[in-house]
């Protein structure tokens, strides 16, 4: 039980570690400013953030990352 609950804390607090470089790089992007969004998303993303690899990968994609 210890375990489960401690794995799941764990679990919320990474997410909310990455959640913020994510948004941040969101905000980055939507006024353009796409070396800050590539940079937030590329820091996320190297903590195995999904999200934020995929928004990369668009980036990439479409030339601006």
């Amino acid at each position: 039980m210890f375990r489960r609950t401690l794995g799941g804390l764990f679990v919320l607090l990474f997410a909310a570690c990455c959640a913020g470089e994510t948004s941040t790089g969101e905000r980055a992007y939507a006024r353009g400013d796409y070396f800050a969004a590539a940079a937030a998303f590329r820091k996320a993303a190297g903590k195995g953030d999904v999200r934020a690899q995929n928004r990369l990968g668009d980036m990439y994609a479409d030339g601006v990352g």
